[in-house]
């Protein structure tokens, strides 16, 4: 005994003291009314101590077994959702890192003399940072052929930088003028990609509005937003004409420069 330790006594009883009882009152029950011999409780006792042990080990290990899948099974289900949340926060992390979807786009301050240069106010509509914008500003309505194949268009390029959540961005360019409608075209490149924006400022019974539609240049172009004021003119579809004016053949008497168009 001096080498078998205190709890491992202490298991051996806990494990085979119902089987002792049980075999005992077994070897009880067989001898009863017969004559009792040493040899006749052990040879009743033995077997049915073996017997009710081997049952008392099968429960045991099935119980154990039980135990051991039901915890497996919790801690699958732990891991999946520690790598859900992981995932989650990985994901959340580049996010953060490129941008995520978030997108900006432009309005065009029209509150100004229409004699003053547009105010452009970029805007972060996302909910990540926008990281290395910059703006190519197109006026369509400025196109005009100077010679067979060769076309004039005022443009503008506008590095903005990185653009956090909410916050909006300035510059001036061009001017609205006299004109009743004026198309621009402009593309954002940020770190998380393309995006392009078409925008249409009509004067209407003599007041200055504006339209813009976005849409993302992935594998094809898809519109993620539009804006059209319910007192833009629409065809019989209720759809509103989003293509692009007609180029002008050069008559030599407009003024230009590198920051707009006076008209």
């Amino acid at each position: 005994m001096s080498g078998i330790s205190k709890e491992t006594v202490l298991q051996v009883i806990r494990d085979f003291w119902i089987p002792f009882v049980l075999a005992c009152g077994w070897t009880a029950y067989s001898v009863l009314g017969q004559e009792i011999t040493v040899k006749t409780v052990f040879s009743t006792l033995g077997p049915s101590f073996f017997m009710f042990s081997w049952l008392s080990g099968q429960l045991i290990r099935v119980r154990k077994q039980a135990g051991v899948e039901k915890s497996f099974n919790q801690l699958q289900s732990r891991m999946g959702e520690m790598i859900e949340e992981f995932q989650g926060k990985a994901l959340a992390t580049i996010d953060h890192i490129t941008g995520g979807d978030s997108y900006c786009y432009a309005e065009p301050q029209l509150s100004r003399p229409t004699y003053y240069p547009i105010q452009w106010m970029v805007r972060n509509a996302g909910d990540y940072p926008m990281y290395q914008v910059a703006v190519r500003i197109d006026d369509l309505s400025s196109r005009e052929i100077f010679l067979p194949g060769a076309i004039h268009m005022d443009s503008k390029d506008v590095v903005l930088g990185d653009i956090p959540c909410k916050v909006a961005r300035h510059f001036d360019w061009s001017h609205v003028g006299q004109t009743e409608s004026r198309h621009f075209t402009l593309t954002f490149e940020a770190r998380n990609g393309i995006l392009i924006q078409d925008l249409i400022i009509r004067r209407i019974n003599g007041e200055l509005g504006f339209a813009y539609r976005l849409k993302k240049n992935d594998e094809k172009l898809t519109v993620i937003k539009e804006i059209v004021p319910a007192n833009f003119p629409r065809d019989e579809n209720g759809e509103f004409d989003w293509s692009e004016p007609p180029v002008s053949d050069y008559d030599g008497l407009s003024f230009r420069s590198n920051r707009g168009q006076h008209l």
